[in-house]
């Protein structure tokens, strides 16, 4: 008996896990080698398992870097709410910096008067001081990471 590509979606993970049964197992690369979409599916899912494996792709930004050193040796202690906010922030850099499907676009806002080195929404409240428009990829050259609030209403679909 054949599996459907329905099962095959369900069973991915598994399969690349080597955690089917022998027969299901059998079954599933059966499916794989006449679906064409299938394979494409399993072929791409290993891809993104490869990529994510390789540390050189994701490698932390050397200003992220140096303030990260610099807090290691000033032995600060955040609390744990901005220790999250800082880590949301720094990984929201990877795909803005790898400029693949950016969930912020169009201008952005930064406050001249803040220590922060935040970006935003130009209709965040969150945002203090007098403000400097620029785009997202000046935003991030100079430095700046997204607002987490800005990160999560925009992912949600609404815009500003």
């Amino acid at each position: 008996m054949g599996v459907s590509c329905k099962e095959v979606r369900r069973d991915l993970s598994d399969y690349i896990d080597e955690e089917l049964e022998p027969f299901a197992r059998v079954a599933f690369e059966t499916h794989v080698k006449e679906c064409r979409e299938c394979a494409a599916l399993l072929d791409g899912t290993r891809n993104v398992i490869r990529i994510y494996r390789d540390a050189r792709v994701f490698a932390m930004p050397d200003d992220v870097r140096g303030r990260l050193q610099q807090r290691i040796r000033d032995g600060a202690t955040p609390s744990r709410r901005a220790f999250l906010a800082w880590t949301l922030s720094a990984a929201a850099t990877i795909p803005i910096g790898l400029q693949q499907g950016s969930p912020i676009s169009g201008p952005v806002v930064v406050s001249n008067d803040s220590k922060e080195k935040v970006f935003h929404l130009p209709s965040c409240p969150k945002l203090e001081g007098k403000p400097r428009f620029l785009s997202v990829d000046e935003a991030v050259r100079e430095g700046y990471t997204p607002c987490p609030y800005c990160l999560g209403k925009n992912r949600n679909g609404k815009k500003g």
